[in-house]
């Protein structure tokens, strides 16, 4: 499905997941990001820092939560 909308867009090395909502794909995104940037170790997650907006959805708190990095980790920026 990705492929053929990235075709449709003519975007052919375009790649990516679909998910079925916006909490898990906020979940997922996090996930990506974590695993990007502060890999899991022998000792299981390392704390890192989500800036997100006082608008953001309330998903992405739980998503920090669900994935470890901390809820005291979670900077929500009224800008």
């Amino acid at each position: 499905m990705i492929q053929w909308i990235a075709r449709a867009l003519d975007c052919g090395e375009m790649s990516g997941s679909l998910c079925g909502g916006g909490s898990s794909a906020n979940l997922m995104a996090l996930a990506m990001a974590r695993e990007a940037r502060l890999p899991a170790n022998e000792h299981g997650a390392r704390p890192g820092i989500v800036y997100t907006s006082t608008e953001a959805h309330m998903s992405m708190a739980k998503a920090v939560a669900l994935l470890g990095l901390g809820r005291q980790n979670h900077a929500a920026s009224g800008r």
